[in-house]
């Protein structure tokens, strides 16, 4: 459940801004394509389903070269100004003196949120002197992935905020990443909570491990905890017997084991409602039993509405079923 990078559109109406010295029409020389538009798309914006406009205001000069910035820009604050201006740097015209106005439409294809994935799950714990050549007294994490979160393997790591530590704050981020044509990954914090202990930072450092594809887009909460901190978040899920009952019957005669991503929507209630499913393998009907099972999930009211679990987020779910379990 990946999603695409989004296209863009360059508009390159110019003409004399007004109130400015009046300046011959103006012909741009370096025509950026489609793809610059898209290495440059705000990530932010990528993330959330979101197109923008600028105006770009370029003085140019009797050698052609320019000083472009963003005169208009809509939305405010999702980065398409800065970008327009990135996309501008090298610009030049045809050797007229004068002010240009240079509209640019970023045209996300994306038209609503990336769903966000179930996430990464890290707990500061005291050091093992028994695990590997980690020195005792250090500071290691342990990192899986949610839900399932198999036994994780401890390392030394300077990932979890030296504040929240000093603190004993737990925390989540949301943070959102591009990985560019040029296979680049580009990543931006969406939100955090609580602010102001890196925990933020701390997620954009932990996400470089995710393995993706050039030209996608994902959005990942990274949730932390102290050693003997409660972290559960949810109210209700369903149990390992559950899991057995619903396990489906002609799986069971194959002697199969499945894997499911379950699109989802929280509600207000805390509950999810979900209305997707992606499963392996196919024709298994471990997608609706999957989606069965998610009916039992309720966030409790200390998660719902932290970053990535806010009311309307749209989340995936990833489930496994082993026959070994």
């Amino acid at each position: 459940m990946w999603r695409g990078l989004a296209g863009a559109a360059l508009a390159l109406a110019l003409s004399a801004t007004a109130g400015a010295q009046e300046a011959p029409r103006a012909r741009l020389l370096t025509v950026p394509d489609g793809q610059a538009l898209s290495d440059l798309f705000p990530v932010a914006a990528l993330a959330r389903g979101v197109s923008g406009r600028v105006v770009l205001s370029c003085d140019v000069t009797t050698d052609g070269s320019s000083d472009c910035s963003a005169a208009e820009e809509t939305p405010v604050g999702m980065g398409f100004g800065a970008a327009a201006e990135a996309l501008a740097a090298d610009w030049t015209f045809t050797p007229v003196a004068g002010v240009v106005r240079v509209p640019i439409e970023f045209q996300n294809e994306i038209t609503s949120p990336v769903p966000i994935q179930a996430g990464l799950y890290v707990t500061q714990i005291a050091a093992d002197p028994s695990i590997g050549e980690i020195e005792p007294g250090a500071i290691i994490v342990s990192m899986c992935r949610l839900p399932g979160c198999p036994a994780p393997v401890p390392r030394p790591t300077t990932t979890y905020p030296p504040a929240a530590i000093g603190d004993s704050v737990a925390g989540r981020a949301l943070v959102a990443c591009a990985l560019r044509s040029s296979g680049a990954r580009e990543c931006v914090i969406e939100n955090e909570s609580p602010s102001a202990f890196g925990f933020g930072e701390a997620a954009l450092a932990l996400v470089t491990d995710i393995d993706g594809q050039a030209n996608e887009v994902f959005r990942v909460p990274v949730q932390f905890s102290r050693a003997g901190q409660r972290n559960e978040l949810w109210a209700r899920r369903p149990d390992s017997r559950r899991y057995g009952r619903i396990y489906p019957e002609s799986a069971i005669r194959r002697g199969l084991d499945g894997r499911v991503d379950v699109l989802c929507s929280i509600q207000s209630d805390g509950r999810l409602a979900c209305d997707e499913a992606l499963e392996q393998p196919r024709n298994s009907r471990f997608a609706t039993a999957a989606i069965a099972l998610m009916e039992e999930y309720q966030l409790n009211e200390t998660s719902l509405g932290l970053p990535g679990l806010a009311v309307g987020d749209r989340i995936t779910m990833s489930l496994a079923f082993d026959m070994q379990d």
